[in-house]
């Protein structure tokens, strides 16, 4: 049965307004007719309303979604983007990638703060979750990790969630010499143990080094749903070839 891939693009700290633009065109402009895919973009803050008015609703499989959301409430808190301020602009938001929980020393309360806040406001948390170093009990841990994140969170809520899998050790900070991919084994047993705390129809995703070349691996996986996608998705060519591939393989 052909299933749906999600593909979620997290341009982090990256384009200019015009940048931001051409990008957005031109991704929709070469996915629009694309069956078997959905496309979530998730530019830097500043462009969000850029880039929602080049993905309208009319494009029912493109999404545009923030790259963290606030725990906060909205009120005197300098700085912060609270749920309830972009809930008519966004679909999705990154909560807890590692880049961020680094930057900021976010507690697991905050991070399960931040989710009940999207949640509140019908926005879909892509919730994510990975180790710094490879090894054979990091499966479990990550999973008693996502269930701490959920603490308070129904079944029926879980299963709004999305969970990105993003091993530190392979996301794209480094050089491109020093960075690899796990394989795409690895990341579908460790998707098995994140679906022991949440419901089975809850979406897992791979993000760390996906690549057009190597998409075609991780969504052959049973368990695993979909990609989280870093650098790539910052050059049109290569993130549209990945976007076809997938949909291709859905």
């Amino acid at each position: 049965m052909k299933r749906n891939v999600l593909v979620v693009a997290n341009w982090k700290n990256n384009t200019t307004l015009s940048d931001a633009h051409v990008l957005a065109m031109g991704v929709r402009n070469e996915i629009e007719h694309l069956d078997g895919v959905k496309v979530v973009l998730c530019p830097p803050a500043v462009w969000v309303t850029e880039v929602r008015n080049i993905v309208h609703d009319q494009i029912h499989h493109m999404g545009v979604g923030l790259q963290d959301i606030s725990a906060e409430q909205p009120g005197p808190t300098t700085g912060e983007i609270a749920a309830d301020l972009v809930e008519s602009l966004i679909d999705y938001a990154i909560i807890g990638h590692s880049e961020t929980l680094k930057l900021h020393n976010y507690d697991v309360e905050t991070i399960s703060e931040k989710i009940h806040s999207a949640l509140a406001s019908k926005i879909t948390p892509i919730i994510c979750v990975g180790e710094k170093s490879q090894s054979s009990s990091s499966r479990h841990s990550l999973a008693r990790k996502l269930d701490s994140y959920l603490k308070g969170v129904s079944a029926e809520k879980r299963s709004k969630c999305i969970i990105a899998y993003e091993p530190i050790w392979a996301i794209s900070g480094g050089s491109k010499k020093s960075r690899r991919a796990a394989s795409a084994e690895y990341v579908n047993d460790v998707a098995v143990q994140l679906k022991k705390v949440v419901p089975a129809n809850t979406r897992v995703l791979y993000g760390g080094s996906v690549s057009a070349e190597n998409i075609l691996q991780f969504i052959a996986q049973p368990e695993i749903d979909g990609v989280l996608v870093g650098g790539a998705s910052l050059h049109l060519r290569e993130f549209t070839t990945l976007v076809k591939n997938a949909a291709r393989g859905s």
